[in-house]
C-alpha cells in the first residue's frame, strides 16, 4: 500500500465480508489490457510502449520491496 507510481493501481486497504475478502483499490479509468488483448493480437508498435510501462512499474515495485527491506 506504500508503493505509489503511475503505472500500479494504489491500493487502499484489504478487507473481508463473510467468506469474501477483496481489494480496495484506485479506480483506473480506460480500457484494460485484458480487453485489448481479447479483441486479438496487439500490433508490435502498440505492444512495445505498453510492456514499457508495465516493466516500470515492476521495476518500481521491487526497488520498493528492497529498499523496504533493507538489501
Amino acid at each position: 500500500a506504500s508503493l505509489n507510481h503511475n503505472n500500479i493501481a494504489s491500493l487502499y486497504g484489504f478487507e473481508k465480508e463473510g467468506d469474501t475478502s477483496f481489494l480496495v483499490m484506485e479506480l483506473v479509468e480506460g480500457e484494460t489490457l485484458a480487453d485489448q488483448i481479447a479483441r486479438g493480437p496487439i500490433p508490435v508498435e502498440d505492444a512495445i510502449p505498453l510492456f514499457v510501462e508495465i516493466a516500470m512499474g515492476l521495476e518500481a515495485a521491487h526497488d520498493k520491496g528492497e529498499s523496504s527491506t533493507g538489501i
